[in-house]
């Protein structure tokens, strides 16, 4: 009786201790320059702040989406910037034509074991398994190649993703985590000058305060359990 005073209803437990999880490298991956940023920026800078050491790797130089008259390398500089912002000090790229990922497979999926000899991530983030664009089904059905045993979350795109799953993983972000999630997109100013529907600030934040709304807390960016091992 005495255990059940001290728990107040609607009142969020926070758990102190070590975690199951211990994450000391993450791996995150993004067929397009501003793919990690919009959909898992938030939880990025999260961890970073932790002093968790994250690579961030992109497949595509999206040469042909710059405005015209802008640099062929404006988006991929735009992605180094928003990384920093972030607090993501090693950052990889590759430039493969930008919607024909599926005739790199094998280039990828060599890319991705020889980051997991140098890097050896304990998790890898990737498209979810939900995500229509065919370049980012590429990232995801490689990634889980390469990274057998170890564990992957697939990150929410709600303009690409056709639904998601019912039992996601929410990972809570603070005020802070978010506005650098802002600051980051905020880097990409060719997208803007697209006029990218996905580049809508108030979209964003609004999808973060759903997913927090969805379990009861202010913000929270959603993942897919693709594989956990603990």
């Amino acid at each position: 009786m005495e255990a059940r005073k001290r728990i107040k209803r609607g009142v969020p437990v926070n758990f102190e201790g070590p975690s199951l999880i211990t994450l000391q490298r993450i791996l995150v991956l993004g067929a397009h320059p501003d793919d990690i940023e919009l959909s898992a920026g938030a939880s990025v800078h999260k961890f970073a702040s932790r002093e968790t050491k994250i690579l961030g790797k992109i497949f595509s130089w999206c040469e042909d989406a710059t405005p015209k008259g802008w640099s062929r390398r404006s988006i991929v500089d735009e992605f180094y910037s928003a990384m920093k912002v972030l607090g993501v000090r090693e950052v990889l790229d590759a430039n493969f034509p930008n919607k024909q990922l599926q005739s790199v497979r094998q280039e990828i999926l060599d890319d991705l074991y020889g980051i997991r000899r140098d890097f050896d991530p304990d998790l890898v983030i990737v498209p979810s398994s939900y995500n229509s664009h065919q370049d980012h089904r590429v990232v995801y059905e490689e990634a889980r190649r390469a990274f057998r045993g170890k564990s992957i979350f697939g990150y929410a795109m709600p303009h690409s993703d056709y639904g998601f799953t019912p039992d996601a993983i929410y990972c809570q972000v603070s005020d802070a985590d978010v506005a650098a999630k802002v600051k980051a997109v905020m880097c990409y100013k060719s997208q803007f000058a697209l006029r990218r529907p996905y580049f809508d600030l108030e979209y964003l934040k609004g999808a973060m305060r759903t997913a927090g709304g969805e379990v009861g807390l202010k913000n929270c960016e959603k993942f897919e359990n693709v594989r956990a091992i603990i």
